[in-house]
C-alpha cells in the first residue's frame, strides 16, 4: 500500500500557523490574550487541512480566503518597512489552489 504524502503537504501550513500563534502567546502572556478573530484566522487552515484530508477540493477554500485576508492585510498602510502579509498572501493563495487541484485529481483517479 502506497503512502499517502498528501496528507503531510495538506497539513503543513495548519501546523505553522497554529505553531507560530502559539510562540506568539508565550511571548506576549497567555492565550487569552487573543481575540476572537484570531481564534478564527487559526481555524481557517486547520479546517482547510482536515477538509483536504478527507479529499474535499473545496476545502481549499478557508486557505483562500486566510490568504486574501493576509493580501488585504498587507494592502493597508501600517508603516512597516516590508509588508510580508502580501507576500504570504499570494503564497498561500497559490499554495491552496494547487493543493486543491492535487486533491481534486486524486479524488477523480479513485
Amino acid at each position: 500500500m502506497k503512502p499517502n504524502i498528501n496528507r503531510f503537504w495538506y497539513s503543513m501550513p495548519a501546523v505553522i500557523v497554529t505553531m507560530f500563534y502559539f510562540m506568539l502567546a508565550l511571548l506576549v502572556g497567555g492565550i487569552g490574550g487573543f481575540q476572537l478573530i484570531a481564534w478564527m484566522y487559526i481555524g481557517l487552515p486547520i479546517l482547510a487541512a482536515v477538509l483536504l484530508i478527507r479529499h474535499k477540493w473545496w476545502g481549499c477554500i478557508p486557505g483562500i480566503l486566510m490568504g486574501v485576508i493576509l493580501f488585504y492585510m498587507g494592502s493597508q498602510y501600517t508603516g512597516q518597512t516590508i509588508d510580508v502579509e502580501q507576500i504570504l498572501g499570494i503564497a498561500f493563495v497559490v499554495y491552496y489552489i494547487a493543493m486543491g487541484k492535487m486533491c481534486h485529481k486524486e479524488q477523480k483517479d479513485t
